[in-house]
């Protein structure tokens, strides 16, 4: 009992089979273009911007490795990525803006990107939604 334990509720937890993992489909996603800010502790890290030929780690980086991971991105060349701003090695920042296209389920609104590939993807033109 107290609901900490596994089995109680009746549901078995699926275990994702040892394998190849599937790759994403991107041809079957809309997109949007929307507006991030963001703010970070700096510290550890060489700066906002990745730098070409160096191998230390950014934010940027970093931003792009999880965007990348969640499929919300499917690469930094392909998604429309702009910054506004950036910071030296070891400096925090609160409030920078990016914008980027990313992966939606929403069918209609502002930002929504025109799509070939997914039928009824036509959107209401390329103004972005803010996201805070």
């Amino acid at each position: 009992g107290g609901g900490g334990g596994g089995g109680a509720s009746g549901k078995a937890k699926r275990k994702r089979a040892n394998g190849p993992r599937r790759k994403f489909d991107w041809t079957r996603c809309r997109r949007r273009n929307v507006f991030l800010k963001v703010a970070y502790i700096g510290g550890a890290y060489h700066g906002f911007t990745t730098q070409e030929g160096v191998s230390a780690s950014t934010i940027e980086e970093e931003l792009m490795k999880a965007l990348e991971k969640a499929c919300l991105i499917e690469d930094r060349r392909d998604c429309g990525y702009q910054k506004c701003g950036r910071t030296d090695k070891g400096v925090s920042a609160l409030g920078n803006v990016i914008s980027l296209h990313v992966r939606s389920k929403l069918q209609r609104g502002l930002g929504l990107l025109p799509s070939t590939s997914t039928p009824g993807a036509e959107g209401e033109g390329s103004t972005a939604m803010v996201m805070e």
